[in-house]
């Protein structure tokens, strides 16, 4: 087994994605560098100083990334405007990304985000006093709905196993929620915990 260590002379890495199926192209996040910028690089797997693509976005932080549906890269932020970027850099004539305001309603910044296939989720923590954690869902870059986890507090990630959304929560003891569909648009969620 080969095992490499590459010290990127930037900042720290805040999200990394795999850009196709078989993985040997990713998409690594940095932090905020002394240009107050952060840069998103589309790199070789096998030789991370080989950049095919690069782009800088002026937020306080990314905060992750989602390879989506083969062409589209999906950039959450932590942003006092925008929610989250898209864009598709494999576009013959690249327009850059496009930014998604943050909607009524959002006072923190998206922790993660995922794909069912067809609408993409983000998360938020409801780490902030007097805030519960959230999911706003999206059609590329238009507005759906929030889901409100009321209750739920200091989630740390989620994933999607197709049709159940599972969140976890740094609490003590840790709490896995499972949120679904009971009818139409309509949400609810259990809630187990983990000890």
């Amino acid at each position: 087994m080969n095992i490499r260590n590459f010290n990127f002379n930037t900042t720290e890495v805040t999200a990394i994605a795999s850009d196709t199926n078989n993985g040997d192209k990713i998409w690594i996040a940095f932090a905020k560098n002394s240009n107050d910028v952060c840069w998103v690089k589309k790199v070789s797997a096998n030789d991370l100083t080989q950049v095919y693509f690069e782009f800088s976005l002026t937020v306080d932080a990314i905060t992750d990334i989602l390879w989506f549906d083969e062409d589209y890269l999906y950039i959450t932020v932590d942003d006092d405007t925008n929610l989250f970027y898209m864009t598709n850099p494999q576009a013959p004539t690249y327009p850059g990304p496009e930014a998604v305001l943050i909607p009524s309603g959002i006072n923190e910044a998206p922790i993660s985000i995922k794909d069912d296939g067809t609408y993409i989720y983000l998360l938020f923590p409801g780490s902030a006093i007097g805030e519960d954690a959230k999911i706003c869902k999206y059609n590329d870059t238009s507005f759906v709905e929030t889901i409100d986890l009321t209750g739920i507090n200091d989630a740390i990630g989620m994933t999607i196993d197709g049709t159940d959304i599972w969140v976890v929560t740094n609490e003590s003891p840790s709490k896995l929620i499972r949120v679904y569909q009971i009818s139409g648009d309509i949400y609810t969620f259990a809630i187990t915990t983990l000890e």
